[in-house]
């Protein structure tokens, strides 16, 4: 039994205008899903490209990235704004992988460990419940499927 056999998963792309126009009216202003490839390398290009969002007046709720690979020292990852970056990366040394979350300041959540389920190199996830500002509860999931099993 999976539990996310009754689940409906939906995913867009949309130019930066088209992504702007959906969350107009949204209770969740915004979600952002990227594959940063190594947060280490990544992390001063990511708060840039963060930065230029705010200067349109705009900022993502809840910031979910994929390969974040080993994060050592999550203080070195922080992001004015945001909780503490919430994680799960392998174990193996090699690194590569992982999931994490950046959920804004206003938003409280909680981890649902029982969602969360992560084998090293195989399915990697990270799942919270979120509750907005309007009292609203929302799950929201943070999924990295290793590459090697898409053949």
């Amino acid at each position: 039994d999976s539990p996310y056999e009754n689940s409906f998963l939906n995913c867009a792309y949309y130019s930066e205008d088209e992504f702007l126009q959906c969350f107009k009216d949204s209770k969740l202003s915004s979600l952002l899903s990227l594959n940063i490839q190594g947060i280490g390398s990544k992390f001063s290009n990511f708060q840039e490209f963060l930065n230029n969002f705010k200067y349109s007046m705009f900022s993502f709720d809840i910031l979910a990235l994929q390969e974040i690979h080993n994060v050592h020292d999550k203080d070195s990852f922080f992001i004015n704004g945001y909780h503490e970056l919430i994680d799960k990366s392998r174990t193996s040394s090699n690194g590569g992988g992982g999931v994490a979350f950046y959920v804004s300041n206003v938003i409280k959540f909680k981890i649902l460990e029982e969602l969360s389920i992560f084998h090293d190199k195989i399915f990697e996830s990270i799942f919270i419940e979120a509750e907005l500002p309007d009292n609203t509860k929302i799950i929201v999931g943070n999924v990295y499927r290793s590459p090697s099993l898409l053949h």
